[in-house]
């Protein structure tokens, strides 16, 4: 699949009944003579997680061939307002659907397809039977909400050791996957959503794609009962998207292709039509957001030469703001568990702001010229953190700490060399890596294990065993030293970890007497939780290291 490098988005707030939804419009280039737009509903939660970078290919890729994307965030998800725990949630993920479509509509575009991924098809069919688009994509899609509850309470108690035997047997219990608590009212809620229960098509034309192995026979039957032109296609690369919970999970390439066509095929016309002209200047960025009982302001931002997205929040008023206080970035922009949507939005009803970022090819953030798609421990991370330090630097903020878990907080302590940084805090960072995994895509710089590696392997597997070399044999891994940079010039820097985690390991085998002083005089910070989980997607210690992390940038701010 080829792609621009570079794609001209906007960035905005959609109003919503149940508060706002975080959207982004991917724009063709000039000269487009296509006036499709293409909505692209995302899953819940470690969905929405392990497939965001590949529903911004999805807008990439159509783009590439004339048509505008929408993507946007369900409510209590990603960046949009409000949680989970928001009453009457469900309900609301169907007016978001129908928002979004009707936004796309009151833009003047002739036609408006829907691209439903996993949660997000179910919402959409439920959402449009009595409000039809012109076609619609069920990709991978879950079909019962039902079964969908049963699914993912067997699939906590198979991936997560430290839930509780409560909430491993209690159908009635919260979920906890992934980091990501689903609350049960909104498992009770979904159980309402059958495709096997729309009266009509919620559009004339449909396609159904999964992996290979997957069966929607039923489904695919029940649309065309009631009127619905029903494809089905298979795509290979799907299973490793979607049940992959990563936020680096493989981009399906190919399969998106398949859908674009078909997505251009069912929709196009056979005139040309030139699009609405969308200008950036009618898109509201800044919103105020309630969190915790009170308001504060979230504004979107494009963040230095890579567009990169990222959110600001910040105090409502500028006299709530805490004079002297550091300024916090924090990559990626959601987190484990939307932990540093939550994080960040603590943070400024005490009075701090923050800065959350993707770096290029993750998320929205578009990808670099020449780069891949989710592209861990390289020099490319480090760069736009250098770029998003400058951004907040521009604005007047000359303290700040970064804020970064596991691949991003690699980046973090690699970008942290800088004198506006005053602290740098590395969440369960694989310290064991070595600087040179750039070349694990690339091929240059390959020492004779690697090439012979490279040989056997596909790409997808080397950096998993690199990972484990790295880990067993007794290298100097670069981070460490950036690490030492950072204390050495009187920083603050706080190593958290789950108390069982590889880096941690790799830390107390590397501890010579200097970090021990460090430790010592407070110059470095280690707290470790026994069931915090790599992924963070222990609770309970979740909360706790929260918590604590607020109470350590107190600390800092009042040590100036």
């Amino acid at each position: 699949m080829t792609m621009r490098p570079a794609h001209d988005r906007i960035r905005f707030w959609l109003e919503a009944p149940g508060g706002a939804v975080a959207a982004t419009w991917f724009r063709p280039p000039p000269g487009s003579t296509t006036s499709i737009a293409v909505v692209v509903v995302p899953g819940i939660a470690h969905e929405d997680r392990t497939t965001s970078t590949g529903l911004a290919a999805i807008g990439e890729a159509c783009t590439n061939v004339g048509m505008h994307a929408l993507l946007f965030d369900l409510e209590g998800t990603a960046q949009s307002t409000g949680n989970l725990e928001s009453e009457g949630i469900v309900a609301h993920w169907l007016d978001d659907v129908r928002v979004a479509v009707d936004h796309a509509r009151g833009l003047g575009f002739e036609h408006v397809v829907v691209v439903g991924v996993r949660t997000g098809a179910l919402v959409s069919v439920v959402a449009l039977q009595d409000h039809p688009v012109d076609a619609m994509v069920l990709w991978s899609p879950i079909t019962s909400g039902r079964r969908y509850g049963r699914e993912l309470r067997l699939l906590q108690n198979v991936s997560n050791e430290a839930v509780s035997t409560a909430m491993a047997t209690d159908p009635t219990a919260d979920i906890e996957i992934a980091g990501f608590t689903i609350p049960a009212d909104v498992i009770h809620s979904l159980r309402t959503l059958e495709l096997a229960k729309i009266t009509s098509a919620p559009a004339p034309t449909m396609l159904i794609i999964d992996a290979p192995e997957s069966d929607h026979a039923d489904a695919a039957k029940h649309l065309r009962d009631i009127g619905a032109t029903v494809d089905e296609l298979t795509g290979p690369q799907t299973d490793a998207w979607v049940n992959r919970a990563t936020d680096g999970s493989a981009i399906p390439e190919a399969d998106i292709d398949t859908v674009v066509r078909w997505v251009r095929e069912a929709a196009g016309t056979a005139r040309p039509t030139a699009p609405p002209a969308l200008d950036p200047r009618d898109f509201p960025s800044s919103r105020l957001v309630e969190h915790q009982g009170e308001v504060i302001r979230e504004t979107l931002w494009m963040v230095g030469s890579g567009a990169l997205c990222g959110v600001w929040s910040e105090p409502a008023d500028a006299d709530r703001a805490r004079p002297g206080a550091a300024v916090c970035v924090l990559v990626p922009a959601v987190g484990p568990g939307r932990s540093f949507v939550q994080f960040a939005r603590g943070q400024a009803v005490l009075g701090r702001s923050s800065l959350r970022l993707d770096i290029s090819g993750f998320g929205t953030s578009p990808r670099r010229p020449d780069q891949p798609w989710s592209i861990y421990y390289s020099s490319v991370g480090s760069s736009d953190i250098h770029e998003a330090i400058d951004e907040v630097s521009r604005r007047g903020c000359r303290r700040i700490v970064i804020i970064g878990f596991c691949a991003t907080a690699w980046s973090a302590l690699q970008a942290s060399n800088r004198p506006e940084v005053v602290g740098a805090v590395a969440l369960n960072v694989h310290l064991y890596v070595r600087d040179r995994p750039a070349s694990i895509l690339n091929g240059t710089g390959r020492t004779h294990l690697e090439r012979a590696i490279d040989r056997r392997l596909p790409r997808n597997r080397r950096a998993t065993l690199y990972h484990a070399i790295y880990r067993r044999l007794p290298l100097r891994g670069a981070a460490l030293e950036w690490a030492r940079r950072v204390v050495d010039r009187g920083a603050r820097l706080i190593f958290i970890f789950d108390s069982h985690d590889d880096g941690l390991s790799y830390l107390r085998r590397r501890m010579t007497a200097n970090w021990e002083a460090r430790l010592a005089d407070g110059t470095m910070r280690l707290r470790t939780y026994p069931a915090l989980g790599h992924g963070l997607e222990g609770p309970t210690d979740r909360a706790r290291m929260m918590t604590d992390l607020s109470d350590e940038l107190a600390a800092l701010d009042e040590s100036v």
